[in-house]
């Protein structure tokens, strides 16, 4: 357990000016991700009342392009090391608040 505290001081040494995401918004993006990995089984987290016919994967499909947005470099930099899983990547940098060399760690977890 423990590792909520490090998403803070992340961002320092990959030049992510201004990627400070309220810790909510971190945790619903996750969550987003997790949804999107087991859609296979009819979904078990609770969705929120949306017209029109498929209402989760857009909400889920808008934070993940929030997040590929604000990670971009650090996804590029991921995939320059030879991280060629999109999804892992993203969810890895998500994590860590951006943070490039904690998402390595992770990745090679």
């Amino acid at each position: 357990g423990g590792g909520a505290g490090g998403a803070g001081g992340g961002a320092g040494g990959t030049g992510g000016g201004g990627m400070n995401l309220p810790p909510e918004a971190l945790r619903q993006m996750l969550l987003a991700l997790q949804a999107q990995g087991s859609m296979g089984g009819g979904g078990v987290m609770p969705r929120p009342p949306v017209p029109g016919p498929a209402p989760a994967p857009n909400a889920v499909g808008q934070q993940l392009q929030q997040a590929e947005l604000l990670y971009q470099s650090q996804l590029e930099q991921l995939r320059g090391m030879g991280f060629t899983n999109h999804q892992a990547n993203l969810r890895a940098l998500i994590e860590t608040g951006g943070d490039v060399n904690a998402a390595v760690n992770k990745l090679l977890a």
